[in-house]
């Protein structure tokens, strides 16, 4: 990982993807290279490929939070509000009081027209008295617009 990190820093990204791609077959289930290597693909603007490094996880629910994360950010980006609803659901599993990824799972659940649902994880998010005032006052008027959606 040092030579990849090294590599990385100086643009070498093409050398850096090689050793990345090599370390993984060798440690498929290793997060931080997963996450390396799909942040090179994202930085150089292959979104697709990034989710998939990241998606490729052998034991996804052992990925780490950075990864799952990551992951769920660029499922939102490709549209894939599914697999960002997962991702986001086994984030506020494991860190229930963590306002941005009730938030998340929330932004999730109203792409995908799950009113309620929605409704209830922005409630969540809003509860935790986390958010930032213009983030506050976004998921409060989601939440009155979809309250009278329903």
């Amino acid at each position: 990982m040092p030579r990849s990190a090294l590599l990385f820093s100086k643009n070498q990204l093409d050398s850096a993807k090689e050793v990345l791609k090599v370390g993984i077959e060798q440690e498929p289930s290793n997060s931080s290279l997963r996450l390396m290597l799909s942040r090179i693909y994202y930085r150089l603007g292959d979104l697709k490929t990034a989710y998939s490094v990241l998606a490729e996880h052998p034991y996804s629910a052992l990925a780490n939070d950075e990864l799952v994360s990551f992951r769920a950010a660029l499922a939102e980006k490709t549209g894939n509000y599914s697999f960002a609803q997962q991702d986001y659901l086994l984030l506020v599993q494991r860190n229930p009081n963590d306002a941005k990824w009730w938030l998340g799972l929330g932004v999730s659940q109203d792409k995908q027209q799950m009113s309620e649902k929605a409704i209830s994880s922005y409630q969540n998010a809003q509860s935790l008295k986390q958010l930032p005032q213009q983030v506050d006052t976004f998921v409060a008027k989601r939440i009155e617009l979809l309250a009278r959606s329903s």
